[in-house]
């Protein structure tokens, strides 16, 4: 089994404010890899509400580099796997809207939603909310951190694949239906 999983932090609630990312890798069925990176988001604009939810603050992003800094130790994780993230919507827009800021091309990937795949495998339980299968699953979760909130979601697409006796995402497809999503050229 091999896929990653990421998660962003905003400043803001645009698309293009990502202040920080968080990456795992799987390779095998285990976490190989993970990359944090604060980012200076532009103009280092930052909500009062956004600052409460994560704790990032304009100084603390300052000195950091810009997403277009990052992008090209982040890009090489990305192609050639699945990217999972938890309400993937969220994430693959932060993705989207700001390699368009930077004027960055959006290369060919394929992703889908572990907050999905958790509802279709303990379709029972009363929340899927990262927090909450973090719990369910006893997996040490910082909630908003965004290196913490892709362990977690590694997990969950890991542990499903475990509960429904799968030895790879093609197989997890068949069995819940879970929408692998092309975006990119």
């Amino acid at each position: 089994m091999r896929f990653v999983s990421i998660d962003f932090e905003t400043a803001t609630y645009e698309r293009n404010s990502a202040c920080s990312v968080g990456i795992v890798t799987v390779d095998g069925g285990r976490v190989t890899n993970e990359y944090y990176s604060l980012i200076k988001p532009p103009g280092l604009k930052f909500n009062s509400q956004n600052i409460q939810i994560h704790g990032i603050t304009p100084d603390m992003v300052e000195d950091a580099p810009t997403f277009a800094d990052i992008w090209p130790q982040i890009k090489p994780l990305l192609e050639q796997r699945v990217i999972f993230a938890h309400n993937a919507t969220f994430d693959m827009g932060v993705l989207r809207g700001t390699l368009e800021y930077h004027g960055l091309q959006l290369p060919k990937l394929w992703y889908a939603c572990s907050l999905a795949l958790a509802r279709k495998v303990w379709p029972k339980l009363s929340s899927h909310k990262l927090n909450n299968m973090a719990e369910f699953l006893h997996v040490d979760l910082k909630h908003h951190n965004a290196i913490q909130d892709a362990y977690a979601c590694a997990q969950i697409v890991l542990r499903s694949h475990s509960e429904l006796h799968c030895s790879d995402l093609r197989a997890v497809t068949e069995k819940t239906g879970l929408s692998i999503t092309k975006i990119g050229s």
